[in-house]
Formats: C-alpha cells, sequence, structure tokens
C-alpha cells in the first residue's frame, strides 16, 4: 500500500506519460477508482477518466486540483507583491522602522555588546506602553 502523497504521485506520473510501477491493489479509494480508470482510458482521454472516476468522491475537485498539481513541470502561479499590496494592511510599527507589532524581530551583535540588555528594556517598554 501507497501512502497517499505517493498514490497521487504515481496518478500524475502516469498522466504525464512516465513508466511507473505502481498496481492497482497498492491504491485505495478514490486513487484506486483513478488508476483504474486510467486503464480502461484511450490515449490522451485519461484527464477525463480521473474526473469520471473522482466524481463519486468527496471533494472530487479538490483531489483532481492535487493530482494536476503534481505533475512533473507543474509551476504553481507566483504572484509579485505588486500583485497582492492592494489587499495587504499597513504595518504596526512598535518602533518605527525597526519594530512592526506581530512579526519576529531578531538582534544581532557581537558577544558581550548588550543584546540581552536590549531585549529586556524593549519587553519592559513594550509592557508599561512606554515609546521608543
Amino acid at each position: 500500500m501507497l501512502s497517499e502523497r505517493m498514490q497521487i504521485q504515481a496518478i500524475a506520473d502516469r498522466l504525464a506519460g512516465f513508466e511507473t510501477t505502481a498496481r492497482t491493489m497498492d491504491f485505495k479509494g478514490p486513487w484506486q477508482a483513478c488508476w483504474r480508470n486510467m486503464d480502461k482510458a484511450k490515449p490522451g482521454e485519461e484527464q477525463n477518466a480521473l474526473q469520471e472516476a473522482l466524481a463519486g468522491f468527496p471533494d472530487a475537485e479538490g483531489n483532481l486540483q492535487k493530482i494536476l498539481a503534481t505533475r512533473p513541470g507543474y509551476q504553481p502561479k507566483i504572484l509579485s507583491l505588486a500583485e497582492i499590496a492592494k489587499d495587504l494592511s499597513a504595518i504596526e510599527w512598535v518602533w518605527k522602522g525597526k519594530i512592526a507589532r506581530g512579526f519576529l524581530t531578531v538582534l544581532g551583535a557581537s558577544q558581550g555588546s548588550g543584546k540581552s540588555f536590549v531585549a529586556m528594556d524593549f519587553a519592559w517598554r513594550i509592557i508599561h506602553n512606554i515609546g521608543f
């Protein structure tokens, strides 16, 4: 029995035309139905066979997308900051330009330079609502 991830990968590889050593008994549930339908499908109709196989199972569209996203050569759409900027809220600063509220802040400096003291001072100021 293959893990779910391996079952999806085997189906995606087969859909892409690669040879696979998986057998029908290695699959279960919707993935087994997909594998069986691909056995029966004519060349070029494999994706339609997958849709038919998944139609009887919950989250058919989500499962189909899992397979398609796993295909070799699949590239997810990468969004630029300009495309998502309108949906982002403004940064709320604890210390203008230095420490953003709700984000991880890293203090880096040489040993013995006072990082711990500065961190404790930051914590004290934040706890007591004192500005920087």
